[in-house]
């Protein structure tokens, strides 16, 4: 179906627009990238002023246009051999969803077409804004964001990239930190020099995983293993090493009678049943107690100095032998143990977990937080921990999950339906989440389906129109592009910085006009 509206302004003069011959121009507005309500037209004859002030058709919306909408401008014969530059805007609800521009050569006593393709907007920054203000897409290590918030710089040593979320990582996970056990991101893993991250009761320090009086404060440490269980043979407390009992009980961390003690190892400390003199920052001590590793410090006199422990640190906590308040959610905890990530928050330097039988009967437990437990990622009762459903299922007014004979948001949370059947987790050929209808993202604006259910190219979002997904990256599409390539961005190509048309490069016209794509 086409619409077809009729303007008749005739510059400086009056014509019968009934007539319809005579020297005119008819716009014909292409919409199919633009849904729109109304159009806005504006003409003009370059260095010679307004020919159409800004005129809305129609002037109440009735709804979405048709896809093609012409209308007829009537022009003075006077203006005859001289360029018409016409801007039309696309509205809906009285904002601007898209616009175009063209221009024609007007001939004295002749209708002249001119077709003008609406085309969205700039899309806003996908990536982030460097410190010039410019808008960085290629995002990476070195300039990383996203939504066009402020550029960051990753660390170098904790991370290697920039994940799609706009925020520093290492491989796919969150950058490395002391608090994982790691000092280093290597092949897109948080590695402790060159090993693997530390385990529970571990802290890496000077390249290497230790068991400190930080890392193991409620248990002893058997070499550079944390004993949270101690045992006759190896018994201790407070993160130093653990000492052999020679059979005697072992009791909260202290033994009846130890092998070596004050009486035989008057000027060392203590390794099992072993007295250790020639000390060092990882077996440090005297008068036969049990040896502690230094950590980050150094053992002067069989005291550890430069570290942190519950020594050096009652009031903190202990992360990466430093002494930190122990009052955030990132650094929570007293007594100079280990820092504790919070999920919540961090209340009288202990993190807050409250959540559990007593005060949330009715639901489940997440993050330390009472849910309904009634929704499927996060099902349950009794105060127990929540659980996600699987594809397929729902979870019910009871907290459990059941096999739903629908698909709709509520039995397909991580997936997306086809038809009745839940597909979770999404693929590239079936995207979406929440029990919205599957899409296809092959194709190409998009290469694959993003981890929040939408079609992207690469690791961003899908292209625009006039784009193509090349190799994971958005380009200027010259098959498509009506304007012409400015880098990755297809530009109106009417302007004189950004001059061009067929989806040519653009280029700057300097001093002169850009007239239909072209420099003149």
């Amino acid at each position: 179906m086409r619409r077809s509206f009729l303007l008749t302004l005739l510059a400086l003069s009056c014509r019968d627009p009934a007539t319809l011959v005579g020297t005119a121009v008819v716009v014909t507005v292409d919409s199919s990238d633009v849904r729109v309500e109304q159009l806005r037209y504006s003409a003009w004859i370059l260095d010679a002023g307004s020919v159409l002030e800004p005129t809305t058709r129609p002037a109440t919306p009735a709804g979405l246009l048709a896809t093609s909408t012409t209308v007829r401008v009537l022009l003075k014969d006077s203006l005859g051999g001289q360029t018409l530059e016409v801007h039309v805007d696309g509205l809906v609800d009285g904002g601007v969803a898209g616009d175009g521009h063209g221009e024609v050569r007007v001939d004295k006593g002749f209708e002249r077409p001119l077709v003008v393709k609406l085309l969205p907007p700039t899309p806003m920054c996908q990536g982030c804004i460097g410190p010039q203000g410019d808008c960085v897409s290629e995002v990476g290590p070195q300039a990383c964001g996203k939504g066009g918030a402020a550029c960051v710089v990753c660390d170098s040593v904790m991370a290697d990239g920039c994940s799609a979320s706009g925020a520093c990582g290492c491989g796919d996970g969150p950058p490395c930190s002391a608090a994982l056990g790691a000092d280093r991101c290597e092949g897109g893993k948080c590695r402790c020099g060159a090993g693997a991250v530390c385990t529970a009761g571990q802290e890496c320090l000077a390249q290497t995983c230790q068991c400190t009086p930080t890392s193991c404060a409620g248990g002893c440490c058997q070499g550079n293993m944390c004993v949270t269980a101690p045992t006759s043979s190896a018994c201790g407390t407070g993160g130093r090493a653990c000492l052999d009992c020679g059979g005697s009980a072992c009791s909260a961390g202290q033994c009846a009678m130890s092998a070596c003690n004050q009486t035989t190892c008057p000027t060392g400390c203590c390794i099992g049943s072993s007295c250790v003199t020639a000390q060092t920052n990882l077996a440090c001590g005297k008068g036969g107690i049990a040896c502690e590793s230094c950590g980050a410090g150094s053992c002067d006199g069989g005291v550890c100095s430069g570290s942190c422990s519950p020594a050096t640190c009652p009031n903190g906590c202990c992360q990466g032998g430093v002494c930190l308040a122990g009052t955030t959610g990132a650094a929570c905890g007293t007594g100079g143990a280990a820092c504790n990530t919070c999920p919540g928050a961090c209340t009288n330097q202990r993190c807050e977990s409250s959540c559990g039988p007593a005060t949330c009967p009715q639901g489940c437990c997440q993050a330390g937080s009472c849910r309904a437990g009634d929704v499927v990622g996060a099902c349950g009762t009794g105060g127990a921990s929540c659980v996600a459903c699987g594809g397929g299922t729902s979870c019910s007014d009871a907290g459990v999950c059941v096999v739903s004979s629908t698909c709709n948001a509520m039995s397909c949370t991580n997936g997306c339906c086809d038809g009745t059947t839940c597909q979770a987790p999404p693929t590239d050929t079936a995207c979406g989440l929440n029990g919205t209808r599957c899409v296809a993202c092959v194709g190409t604006l998009s290469d694959r389906c993003l981890i929040n259910g939408t079609c992207g190219c690469g690791a961003g979002p899908a292209c625009v129109p006039g784009q193509v997904c090349d190799g994971g990256a958005c380009q200027c599409d010259p098959a498509t592009c009506g304007g012409c390539c400015d880098g990755a961005v297809c530009a109106s190509g009417t302007a004189r910085p950004k001059c061009g048309r067929d989806g040519g490069v653009c280029v700057a016209c300097a001093s002169l006009q850009c007239r239909m794509g072209v420099c003149q």
